[in-house]
């Protein structure tokens, strides 16, 4: 599973092929889910503004908390008491990383 944990760009043709058969196997569903869920999060530090952060915190956090997968439900939970906490002040890129 560590091809799950690692960036797609840095994958070698063999991780790729590798990662394309994890993508398509449906005994996976709950690890696919899951790396689906980390990828979203990721993505939401993309947004453009600090009320699109929002939405899209509030979405993901949904989306976690309620997919029966208990590691991504214990972090949706943390994130919402460490990360909810940030959305009163402006979203700076060091604020995001911390």
């Amino acid at each position: 599973m560590y091809i799950l944990l690692s960036k797609q760009e840095n994958l070698s043709r063999k991780q790729r092929v590798k990662f394309d058969d994890i993508k398509l196997s449906v005994l996976n569903s709950k690890t696919l889910r899951a790396y689906h869920i980390r990828e979203a999060f990721k993505q939401i530090y993309n947004a453009r503004s600090p009320r699109i952060f929002e939405k899209l915190l509030k979405k993901w956090y949904y989306w976690a908390s309620h997919c029966r997968i208990d590691p991504m439900v214990k972090a949706a939970k943390q994130s919402r008491v460490t990360g909810m906490g940030c959305l009163s002040g402006p979203i700076t890129k060091s604020a995001m990383e911390s």
